[in-house]
């Protein structure tokens, strides 16, 4: 059958066994006992464990190492009926507080109606010999935590939201977020929650909620806004979310205009006026707030000020055999007079070079100095040339997987990073978002190095941090110029220059490491 072309199949059967569990994007690899084969199934299936009962939605694929599969698309979960499947989940750890010992101890007091007296009377635990009333009242506490999340999900997977977001849902509002979601179907919509809107609109629809609602408006004024987070914009101007809102739920403009000024007096939704009126969620707003507020406070620090900084850097010279070009020198003498400094310059101008000096002199003085970059790659890449130890951002401040909310980092305005100076490479690509985050992990007299092409293609997420912070005039920014001789042998660095240039990079040259190979179709 053609890829992408399979049929749609339902399955029964039991969890056989969980051979790999994220609990982040909730993907799983699980066994199912079908009655007729133990059949792998991969797909999101959050929280699932063994002894479970599972109806599956999906279609069998095969895997060039693991062979025959069946790919989940949806699937439904019944408790464990009988006493040996009851016995088999309670002993996976499915609960918290119960193993094997007392799992057989619980289904010998119980029988079949185990699950029916855990979800309606767990106080009746203590029957079970060795469950005291205090370890009772404990493991009915982890007993209304399970039963709530799967009541949530099974509510979710009714109309079409994956486990993923059920998940965010789960996490955001526990217990009661299915009383929370019919009140307000579009909160949805947020964007910790991303669900689509066609999709809470679908859930409101069946609910009754009016199309006129304020609720319904505002879910259409979060999900336009959340979709183009997703294409790079941290705001949209007022007019354009107005028409797509009114495209989107087909509701008189005047009534949508009145619906976002309300919003804005409540601060669910951020204005600025520059040429024309932009409109924020308020994470972006606060986030865009908080960078501006916290530069301009770091702006005011001096370093160095008694220091003879010409001298430092002939010394630098003398020691690398080395001469630096003028604006290579501004960069080196900024980057230890100011407590912020952007370092940019399009490939082959020496930045690599210019900031291995200013690593040497600051380490001269004794400052600790933390090196990181958005990717793995990146922190490789900056280890490797400066002989010294870089991490990915995220590893930087690392992140704390103890929080219920979806990202959240150990290093913050409360716990803040221990390193005097942050160098930061391929700046060009940290986000609005990490930046925030980034500038919440350091201390307040933190000295900030920035480096990166301006030139580059911009983030992935919200945001053109970089290039902002250049544009707005208020951070001292040498860009280096001067391609070396070295580099300029090169044809992908000046051709990268030509096309920076706005000029239409050369072709002809074949024995380079640049190549152009015609191809006839895309």
């Amino acid at each position: 059958m053609a890829a992408g072309r399979e049929s749609i199949v339902n399955i029964e059967g039991t969890v056989s066994e969980i051979v790999y569990m994220n609990e982040e994007t909730s993907f799983a690899v699980i066994e199912v006992d079908t009655g007729e084969e133990l059949l792998p199934v991969i797909g999101e299936l959050y929280g699932v464990a063994e002894g479970e009962e599972l109806r599956l939605s999906g279609s069998y694929t095969s895997h060039p190492k693991f062979g025959r599969q069946f790919k989940a698309l949806a699937y439904e979960r019944r408790m464990p009926a009988t006493a040996a499947a009851i016995r088999k989940f309670l002993s996976s750890g499915a609960v918290k507080g119960i193993g094997a010992v007392l799992a057989m101890r619980i289904v010998e007091t119980f029988g079949d109606d185990t699950m029916t007296i855990l979800e309606e009377t767990p106080g009746r635990l203590v029957e079970v010999r060795g469950i005291s009333p205090k370890k009772a009242e404990a493991i009915s506490k982890e007993l209304n935590q399970m039963f709530g999340m799967r009541a949530v999900m099974a509510f979710l997977s009714t109309y079409g939201l994956t486990p993923a977001e059920g998940v965010r849902v789960w996490k955001k509002w526990g217990s009661i977020a299915v009383d929370i979601i019919k009140d307000n179907p579009y909160l949805l919509c947020l964007e910790d929650i991303g669900a689509e809107f066609k999709k809470a609109d679908e859930i409101a629809l069946s609910l009754g909620i009016p199309e006129d609602s304020g609720k319904r408006l505002f879910g259409a004024v979060c999900h336009v806004l959340r979709h183009n987070l997703r294409n790079g914009h941290t705001c949209l101007a007022r007019e354009t979310i107005v028409q797509l809102v009114q495209r989107l739920t087909e509701t008189p403009i005047e009534a949508i205009e009145a619906d976002i000024d309300q919003r804005i007096e409540d601060e669910e939704l951020f204005s600025v006026q520059r040429n024309r009126e932009f409109l924020f969620l308020p994470a972006m707003y606060n986030a865009e707030k908080y960078i501006a507020l916290r530069l301009s406070m770091m702006l005011q620090n001096r370093f160095f000020v008694s220091r003879d900084i010409e001298r430092m850097i002939d010394e630098v010279e003398q020691q690398k055999e080395i001469k630096y070009e003028s604006l290579q020198r501004d960069a080196i003498r900024a980057a230890l007079q100011k407590s912020m400094l952007i370092l940019t310059g399009g490939p082959g101008t020496g930045k690599t070079t210019t900031l291995n000096a200013i690593i040497d002199l600051l380490e001269q003085e004794g400052l600790s100095i933390a090196i990181a970059a958005p990717t793995g790659r990146a922190a490789m890449r900056i280890s490797e040339v400066t002989g010294r130890e870089a991490k990915t951002i995220h590893r930087l401040l690392e992140v704390d997987f103890s929080s219920r909310e979806e990202l959240k980092f150990v290093h913050n305005e409360r716990n803040p990073l221990k390193a005097d100076v942050v160098v930061i490479d391929e700046m060009s690509m940290v986000d609005t978002a990490l930046f925030e985050s980034l500038l919440r992990g350091c201390r307040m007299g933190c000295k900030l190095i920035l480096v990166g092409d301006s030139d580059q293609l911009p983030s992935v997420g919200a945001g053109n941090v970089l290039r902002d912070l250049i544009d707005s005039g208020c951070i001292p920014t040498v860009e280096l110029k001067q391609v070396f001789r070295q580099a300029a042998e090169s044809r992908i660095v000046t051709n990268a220059h030509r096309i920076v240039a706005g000029e239409y990079p050369d072709l002809t040259v074949r024995d380079n490491d640049f190549f152009f190979l015609r191809r006839r179709d895309p």
